[in-house]
């Protein structure tokens, strides 16, 4: 016999063929050893989910009841998966482009109930995506040691389209409706949506809105799809992903380029990975308890960031004792994605950066490159004095540090929440130079006493490569 490896999400079999690119692009990678997810709930709605992949189920989802009534699962011996749920009640075939509509042999369409079988293979997919189980088997989910909730609100239906016949899905806005509610009630950290419909009224919109706008209230973040028929989601009120309290995503290849099929708008968040011709996405499928496939779309790209958000507040909640609200993990996000101080209609705030996001709580240390040399007081560390900063003795915290090359440095403190207050940009020389802050935020207003971090982040003007510096600075007044 042989001795392994325990395993890690890196060792997982097929990470490096399918997974890696694209992880490292977020740079998850460099997270998972502070975050796995541990104690968070992500609510998957979509089509349901195969519950007795290898990725969910150590050993069966057992299912009773029968196809005409209500059915249940238990779902005991599967680490992956807690309280599953089916919304769909008297399903009829959607509308679209199929013609040729029929029903899925062994579908339930009739009643609400605890069984949310995958007959689409959509929800277990984006399922895997989010939370599959580091396990030896298979790939790694983004928070692989966070909880499932499946919540199953679109019915499957055969149909042709060009002559081919295929399986989709469609759901209803009351479906939908109460699969939120039920991911509030059975407390869900994050929900992950990637699902939508375009031009919907006012009206429905409206009733969607207040569903989230509740969830939001309650502490839980609300992820959307952006969609992917290349158009712009608000001006087409394409929802959720429209709806300002939901946190809309759109879609990356593995390069970083923007997807063509990826929709894009001015309330845009961010970016993340959904993949492009030749390069989809890898996860769970429904033929087996091995199946996998590839697949594309912003529908893979936002369950990334569902277990991004799930890392992170994992993160806060088990190292720090703090339990972060939706808005911020949302800003979080948001302020470390690669392009926050610029969003625009196609990026929004940027791909997802999570080693920066991660930096910034103090969960980990950059690794400095000798190409540039930094230092305050001969050493190699931030220091600013005075520190804690009483405001009735002195006017300002300053903080001396020497260069070794020209640089352009970009400074930004922080609340303890995550939080930016402050922020700036200026070209430093070789040698000394002093940074100094008077406690106020950047509109000249005083902040409260707390615990602030500034992040200082220099590029050398000659192109080689940067360094992250970080420090606490204590505020009193």
């Amino acid at each position: 016999r042989l001795f392994r490896p325990f395993a890690s999400p890196t060792t997982e079999p097929r990470y490096d063929l399918y997974q890696k690119s694209n992880i490292e692009l977020m740079k998850l990678n460099h997270v998972w050893s502070s975050s796995s997810g541990v104690g968070t709930r992500i609510a998957i709605i979509d089509t349901g989910i195969n519950a007795n992949h290898e990725e969910f189920c150590d050993g069966a989802a057992i299912v009773s009841g029968v196809i005409v009534s209500t059915q249940s699962m238990d779902v005991s011996a599967c680490s992956a998966i807690d309280t599953p749920f089916d919304a769909v009640t008297e399903g009829t075939p959607g509308q679209g482009d199929f013609v040729g509509y029929g029903t899925v042999s062994g579908t339930d369409y009739e009643f609400a109930d605890t069984y949310p079988n995958d007959e689409d293979g959509h929800g277990s997919h984006v399922a895997g995506i989010a939370g599959a189980r580091v396990n030896d088997r298979g790939i790694a989910g983004t928070a692989y040691n966070s909880t499932i909730i499946p919540i199953r609100v679109m019915a499957s239906y055969y149909g042709r389209i060009n002559g081919e016949l295929k399986v989709f899905s469609t759901g209803t806005l009351e479906w939908i409706i109460a699969g939120i509610n039920y991911a509030v009630t059975n407390n869900a950290d994050v929900i992950n949506m990637s699902l939508g419909i375009t031009n919907e009224s006012v009206v429905n919109i409206g009733l969607l809105k207040t569903t989230i706008d509740n969830a939001v209230a309650k502490g839980v973040l609300v992820v959307a799809a952006a969609g992917n028929e290349s158009i712009d989601f608000d001006e087409n009120q394409v929802a959720p992903a429209c709806i300002d309290s939901a946190m809309s995503v759109a879609s990356v290849s593995y390069l970083g380029q923007v997807t063509s099929y990826s929709n894009f708008g001015e309330t845009l968040d961010v970016a993340a990975v959904g993949g492009d011709t030749g390069s989809c996405i890898y996860s769970v499928g429904i033929g087996s308890s091995t199946a996998y496939y590839q697949s594309c779309g912003t529908s893979m790209a936002a369950p990334y960031v569902a277990g991004y958000a799930a890392l992170i507040k994992s993160y806060y909640k088990n190292n720090k004792g703090q339990t972060l609200t939706p808005a911020e993990i949302r800003r979080l996000i948001q302020l470390t994605a690669s392009n926050s101080s610029n969003r625009n209609e196609t990026l929004g705030y940027g791909i997802i950066d999570a080693q920066e996001a991660f930096l910034y709580a103090g969960a980990i240390t950059s690794t400095d490159s000798t190409d540039l040399f930094y230092s305050a007081d001969l050493t190699n560390a931030l220091a600013c004095y005075p520190n804690p900063f009483y405001q009735t003795s002195a006017s300002n915290t300053s903080c001396v540090f020497n260069l070794s090359k020209a640089s352009s440095g970009k400074y930004s403190i922080y609340s303890r929440r995550g939080q930016r207050v402050y922020y700036g940009e200026q070209g430093y020389a070789t040698g000394q130079s002093t940074f100094t802050w008077n406690g106020k935020d950047s509109m000249g207003q005083s902040l409260p006493n707390g615990v602030y971090q500034l992040v200082f982040s220099f590029s050398p003007n000659d192109g080689s490569s940067a360094i992250t510096k970080k420090h606490l600075i204590s505020l009193l007044r």
